[in-house]
């Protein structure tokens, strides 16, 4: 223990994931347990974990770190389940809160920061919690408008639901730009799209889910707790570009090609750009292999490297950032 705080990994990141499911766990029981261990659960072990998120050493990444975006949500599902307004306010407002990372994190196209479609569904399967626990308390996040005064542009939560959809393959599969170490497809992005079908009449996540559905199986827990029927759509993906992320695709209907000329994307950033992914006749040309697990050497010496994609080598040397 730190003090009278308790820690359980050396990432508050994984505190942050663990307090979503006990939080949630906690609202499920909360009515069949006595008062004393009500008190129990709430001040020692969830306003506790909070405690350690928020110590001053847990507040030194970037704020628009993804690992604040799962912050929030831990946060905001322990204030919905306590009915405790500063804590919504905090999870919402706060300096490394909801609004600021969805006005500053998200670019103008829809697309996480970080350049990585991999890490753009890790956050908004985070940010999901917080606006479901938001309309738990009568807050409607999916809707709320947000201003980058650096952009001088304004955007909501739903332009990251459609951003990835221009990325899919006639596959189903989504490159693996940047850091992505085991692939991402429609089907594992099926959570988001059962919700945004639910909360946006959209044909374009009837699309989605259908594609997700030729992958695989319709039964995860967010089918159950938000699926709708979805209709046949004509709605699909069209070539275009992704100004502020620096990607182009262009598609026909079975064929895909895409060029990387983007910002670096911070530390899950590589050294790519003008690379290439080209996708035809059912079948990967060439492609961007994404990272390896971070502990390797050779993550940095060859995936993240110029030479490990298709693109030009000068001098024998990594681009600069």
């Amino acid at each position: 223990t730190l003090g009278n705080v308790g820690k359980l990994t050396t990432q508050s990141l994984d505190e942050a994931v663990l307090l979503i499911d006990l939080a949630w766990s906690y609202d499920l029981i909360k009515t069949n347990l006595k008062g004393e261990v009500k008190i129990h659960i709430e001040e020692n072990l969830l306003l506790d974990i909070i405690s350690t998120l928020q110590r001053e050493s847990n507040l030194q990444k970037s704020p628009l770190s993804n690992w604040y975006a799962y912050h929030n949500a831990g946060i905001m599902m322990v204030a919905s389940t306590l009915g405790n307004s500063s804590l919504v306010d905090l999870a919402i407002n706060g300096t490394h809160g909801f609004k600021f990372q969805l006005a500053n994190g998200v670019l103008g196209d829809g697309l996480w920061h970080e350049g990585s479609i991999s890490y753009h569904n890790y956050t908004l399967n985070s940010m999901i919690f917080v606006m479901e626990a938001g309309r738990m308390v009568g807050l409607d996040l999916y809707n709320t408008t947000v201003f980058d005064s650096a952009t001088n542009s304004s955007r909501t939560v739903k332009d990251m639901f459609l951003a990835p959809l221009g990325l899919v393959r006639p596959d189903g599969h989504i490159p693996k730009l940047n850091d992505d170490i085991r692939g991402i497809n429609l089907h594992d992005m099926l959570r988001i799209y059962e919700l945004a079908n639910m909360i946006w009449d959209d044909e374009v996540f009837d699309w989605a889910i259908l594609r997700a559905s030729e992958i695989g199986p319709r039964d995860q827990w967010a089918s159950y707790f938000w699926g709708q029927s979805v209709s046949e759509s004509d709605s699909y993906p069209i070539s275009r570009t992704y100004n502020e992320s620096g990607i182009g695709v262009l598609r026909t209907e079975n064929s895909f090609l895409l060029l990387d000329y983007g910002p670096h994307g911070g530390w899950h950033g590589h050294f790519d750009k003008l690379s290439f992914e080209f996708f035809a006749l059912g079948s990967e040309m060439f492609i961007d292999h994404g990272v390896t697990v971070y502990s390797l050497p050779i993550s940095s010496e060859w995936f993240r490297s110029t030479l490990g994609h298709s693109t030009l080598l000068v001098g024998n040397q990594n681009q600069l950032e």
